[in-house]
């Protein structure tokens, strides 16, 4: 791999294999980039941005915990769920995480690179299981467009009603 940035302590790497940009490894991941994103640099800004997010928020270690879980309780069909949905919602984490202080436009630009992100995908399957990458079916990607459309702030007087329901639901 070809390092051809640093940035918050991660590598951001030239790949010839993957097909979209991601997050690979567990102790030392870097970001990959494919040379068809790197050569556009609205495509390219957009993406370490993303895959920055997945870095800070230590998606590369959750993903590693989902896929083991998926491992051991293979037989579970609620697990399986339960790591589709996590995956799901780290993906609109790492969405809100990059547009948190986006214009209307920003965000409009960056669900349009997304969009062009997911055609790269499709036509080709990335074969690294370690990894956090552009994925997901129709419905999983109509939602997530959804959520960069609507600039939503999340009031913090709703965490408090809900943690004391989930504690009340687990007593």
């Amino acid at each position: 791999l070809e390092v051809v940035e640093q940035a918050e302590g991660s590598d951001i790497c030239l790949s010839h294999e993957g097909k979209t940009p991601c997050l690979a490894g567990i102790t030392n991941p870097k970001i990959l980039i494919p040379p068809n994103v790197y050569e556009n640099g609205r495509l390219y800004r957009w993406a370490v941005l993303h895959e920055l997010a997945h870095f800070q928020q230590k998606d590369h270690l959750w993903n590693a915990a989902r896929i083991a879980m998926c491992i051991f309780y293979w037989w579970n069909p609620l697990v399986w769920y339960a790591a589709k949905c996590a995956a799901e919602d780290a993906e609109l984490a790492c969405h809100a995480r990059v547009l948190r202080e986006a214009s209307v436009e920003e965000r409009k630009n960056y669900g349009f690179a997304l969009l062009e992100l997911l055609t790269y995908a499709q036509k080709e399957k990335q074969n690294l299981r370690f990894a956090t990458s552009v994925s997901g079916n129709q419905n999983s990607m109509k939602r997530r467009i959804q959520e960069i459309s609507n600039k939503t702030i999340t009031k913090k007087y709703v965490l408090l009603p809900v943690a004391l329901g989930l504690v009340l639901l687990l007593a």
